[in-house]
């Protein structure tokens, strides 16, 4: 078992149960093949999706030396704030916060999506942020699973959900993030853009910043 996972697990981080590992091998186990080069220096890291603040709990434990942010929708997640990190009660298509906070830390070396897992939304939020990762940085998107799928009666049970502009369809089109996908794999291939290489496991995509 990764370090990482271990200590996702003493948090109770849903990151490490059985719903996020497959053969073996779980959300943080596959993170901690990206994050361990940078375990012992000064980063910037940002979580859109707060909930319990485990996740936040576990990245504080792990890097020792960085400065963590959480964006959240729900106003109710900012009491889970700790000196060790902050928490920004946002949506997560909030341009104007997301760069502000940007700009205010001066830049991400890691930013990792698991808020909404509504597909409009997690696009426009790395088209907000991916301008927004220093060189060689990580941009994740997770749950890549409810892409497929119509979350209109899941989502009525998950937290700050309501918070949500009633514009927003929580019926996914699989569609939306495939474009995304297929244009950055496009630029890849033509050597051009912003993004070096694009990872894909079970229901997480890691991008890295060139």
């Amino acid at each position: 078992m990764s370090e990482l996972n271990e200590i996702g697990r003493s948090y109770n981080c849903d990151k490490s149960d059985i719903y996020h590992e497959w053969m073996g091998e779980t959300y943080f186990d596959i993170y901690e093949k990206y994050f361990s080069r940078l375990k012992e220096t000064e980063i910037n890291l940002l979580e859109l999706g707060v909930r319990n603040a485990s996740s936040l709990r576990t990245w504080a434990s792990y890097f020792k030396k960085a400065t963590i942010h959480g964006i959240d929708i729900d106003p109710a997640s900012k009491i889970y704030q700790t000196p060790q990190f902050q928490i920004h009660t946002a949506s997560q298509d909030d341009e104007a916060k997301l760069i502000a906070l940007s700009q205010m830390v001066g830049g991400w070396n890691i930013v990792i999506d698991d808020a909404s897992h509504i597909n409009t939304l997690t696009v426009k939020s790395f088209y907000t942020l991916i301008s927004q990762i220093k060189s060689g940085g990580l941009y994740i998107i997770e749950d890549l699973r409810n892409s497929y799928e119509d979350l209109s009666e899941d989502a009525k049970s998950w937290d700050g959900m309501n918070y949500n502009d009633s514009s927003v369809s929580f019926k996914n089109e699989r569609k939306v993030i495939d474009e995304l996908v297929m244009d950055i794999i496009k630029n890849i291939d033509y050597r051009q853009g912003n993004i070096r290489s694009i990872h894909f496991h079970q229901q997480i995509i890691v991008l890295e910043k060139i």
